[in-house]
């Protein structure tokens, strides 16, 4: 079983004018989040998951039933021109200005 919790991400600012699948956007920085993972080592009920997340999450208690790693990604933070915002992959960012 595998549950993960998110933290706030860190962000680098840029602003460059890109395209995503064939849509024009402003590209604004890279965002960098880190995502615990939690992984069980024995099969357990969904009622004693829940009772696990809450208490990693709200009290930050890991149980030893509980190995956990934290996990990185990098995505590209982008504006469309209709003003949405989305993170996308990197690779996935065409730049349009050179």
């Amino acid at each position: 079983m595998i549950f993960s919790i998110s933290k706030e991400p860190k962000r680098v600012e840029h602003r460059r004018p890109c395209e995503v699948d064939g849509s024009k956007a402003w590209y604004h920085g890279l965002v960098h989040c880190d995502r615990t993972v939690v992984r069980m080592d024995t099969l357990t009920s969904a009622e004693r998951l829940a009772e696990l997340e809450r208490a990693i999450y709200y009290k930050r208690v890991f149980p030893s039933e509980c190995r956990m790693h934290v996990e990185r990604r990098t995505y590209a933070m982008v504006e469309y021109l209709d003003g949405s915002v989305a993170k996308v992959d990197p690779e996935q960012v065409h730049f349009i200005d050179v």
